[in-house]
C-alpha cells in the first residue's frame, strides 16, 4: 500500500509539474512565434503601401522611426530580403531581391499563391496576397533570420522541459518518502496491533475451547455450553481473519491459480 502511495504521489505530482511546464512554455513560445508573425505583417504592409516595392520616397528622416529593431527601423527596406510578382497572363516582376528562388521559380511560386490570401511558407517565408489597380500582386518576405531565434527558444523549451521534469523526478523519489513517512509509521503500527491482537486471542480461545470440551464430557451439550461454543467460534474466526489481514498486507499469502468459471457455474447451481 505504502508502494502503490509513493507512486500515485510521484505520478500525481509528474503531471502536475508537466502541464504546468507546457502552459508556461507553450505560452512563451506562442507569443514569441505571434510577434514574429505581426512584424513580418508590418513588414508586408510597407511594401503594400509601396505598390510591391519599399516607398523609395520615404527617407530615414521622413516617416520611419529612428529605432534600432523592429519592423520601424530605418534600416528595414535596405536589408528584408523580398521579392513581388504582378500575376497576369504574363507575370511581371515588381521587385526582385531575394537570392533563395531564382526569378522564373518566384513567378511559378507567386502563380500557385495567387489565389491565397496570405500565410507562411515552411514557416520562413511570409506571403501576402492584395490587389493594386485591379491588379493581383504577391509578396513574399524572408525571415528566416527573425525566426531562427524562435526556434532556437523551441527547442531550449523542450530541452528544458525535458531536464525539468528529469530534475523534479529525482527530487520527488527522495521527498516522496518523506511524505509517506508519517503513513508508513502508522501503518506499521497497525499492522503490529492487528498481530499482537491475533496472538494475544488465539492462547484464551484454545483455553476456552479444551475448557468447553470438559464441560461437555461432564454435563453433556446444554444450551449454556452451546451458546459458549458459538461465541468462541466467532472469536476464532476473527482471530484467522485478523491474522490473514496481517498476511495480506505484507503480501505473504500463497498465489493460486484457479478458474473463475467453475466458481461461477457453481454459484449459479446453488
Amino acid at each position: 500500500m505504502i508502494n502503490k502511495l509513493k507512486r500515485k504521489f510521484i505520478t500525481s505530482a509528474m503531471i502536475a509539474i508537466g502541464i504546468l511546464l507546457f502552459l508556461i512554455l507553450g505560452t512563451i513560445n506562442i507569443v514569441n512565434f505571434q510577434l514574429v508573425t505581426n512584424d513580418a505583417d508590418r513588414v508586408i504592409d510597407m511594401i503594400t503601401k509601396g505598390n510591391g516595392e519599399f516607398n523609395q520616397e520615404l527617407e530615414p528622416n521622413d516617416g520611419f522611426d529612428r529605432r534600432p529593431m523592429g519592423p520601424d527601423s530605418p534600416e528595414t527596406k535596405n536589408s528584408v530580403r523580398f521579392f513581388t510578382i504582378e500575376v497576369t497572363d504574363e507575370p511581371t516582376v515588381i521587385k526582385y531581391q531575394m537570392n533563395a528562388y531564382s526569378i522564373d521559380e518566384a513567378i511559378e511560386l507567386a502563380k500557385e499563391l495567387s489565389n491565397k490570401k496570405g500565410g507562411w511558407i515552411d514557416m520562413i517565408y511570409r506571403y501576402r496576397t492584395y490587389e493594386v489597380n485591379g491588379s493581383t500582386y504577391v509578396t513574399i518576405i524572408d525571415q528566416g533570420r527573425e525566426m531562427l531565434p524562435s526556434y532556437r527558444v523551441l527547442i531550449a523549451s523542450v530541452i528544458g522541459s525535458i531536464v525539468g521534469l528529469a530534475i523534479s523526478f529525482c527530487v520527488l523519489l527522495i521527498v516522496s518518502k518523506k511524505f509517506v513517512k508519517p503513513i508508513e509509521d502508522s501503518d506499521n503500527k497497525q499492522k503490529k496491533f492487528i498481530a499482537s491482537a491475533s496472538n494475544e486471542l488465539k492462547t484464551p480461545l484454545t483455553v476456552i475451547d479444551l475448557d468447553i470440551s470438559r464441560i461437555e464430557e461432564s454435563i453433556g451439550k446444554t444450551d449454556e455450553v452451546l451458546s459458549i461454543e458459538k461465541q468462541t467460534n466467532k472469536l476464532m474466526k476473527l482471530s484467522l481473519k485478523l491474522n490473514d489481514l496481517v498476511m495480506l498486507e505484507n503480501n505473504s499469502l500463497e498465489k493460486e491459480e484457479f478458474n473463475i468459471s467453475i466458481i461461477l457455474k457453481d454459484i449459479i447451481n446453488k
